[in-house]
């Protein structure tokens, strides 16, 4: 039996200029939303490394704040009514602007005396400090004096900062944690190459009773 020339055209198929244009409009929105999701998951990543940094800015503040008990404890000699040689990081307070690397612990674990960190915010020794994700930095500043010249209140600055790696970056940055380096001045050289966050307190020396 015949068919219709009718019957014919209501049983046609997509032509191959259909299925390709079909295909184009596919990738093209497939590739939106591909990017979408790297950027999204990008920006978790920074923000998540943002607070991570912060965190560890303000648990170096809480190890100073430590430190400074040995600050206030009498010494052999009652009348040295200043101690600050005792403390472990506070003692390296110097003029304004003097920044200085944490000393390594040389051995594991490094809980709590190590200026490296890891992405989980764990300290690093000295061996795995070339691999650290962040990095700790130390300003102690004297902002008043008694009348013998010796500190009475200081002012403690913590600088951590991590690799940003962005493309308009110059500089390949290795190990960023096993030698003093002026950061800042690195990114300004570089552009893009460093994220840098700062955190300070005041800590005031008790007078020995």
């Amino acid at each position: 039996m015949l068919l219709s020339s009718h019957a014919c055209l209501d049983r046609r198929g997509y032509t191959a200029v259909e299925v390709l244009l079909a295909m184009t409009v596919l990738m093209i929105g497939s590739a939106g939303v591909m990017t979408m999701q790297k950027a999204s998951i990008q920006s978790n990543l920074d923000a998540r490394k943002l607070d991570m940094a912060n965190s560890i800015a303000h648990e170096w503040l809480e190890r100073l704040a430590t430190d400074s008990t040995q600050w206030t404890l009498p010494s052999n000699n009652v009348s040295a009514v200043n101690n600050l040689t005792n403390t472990r990081w506070l003692r390296n307070q110097g003029s304004p602007g003097t920044w200085f690397l944490p000393t390594l612990p040389g051995t594991y674990p490094a809980d709590g005396l190590s200026p490296a960190f890891d992405i989980l915010g764990r300290d690093l020794d000295g061996l795995d400090a070339p691999n650290a994700v962040f990095c700790t930095h130390l300003k102690i500043d004297t902002i008043a004096q008694d009348s013998l010249v010796t500190p009475v209140l200081l002012r403690a600055t913590v600088l951590v900062f991590w690799k940003k790696l962005l493309l308009t970056s110059t500089a390949s940055p290795g190990g960023n944690c096993t030698a003093w380096f002026d950061v800042a001045q690195d990114e300004f050289s570089h552009p893009g190459t460093w994220h840098i966050i700062y955190a300070t307190t005041a800590i005031r020396r008790n007078t020995i009773q």
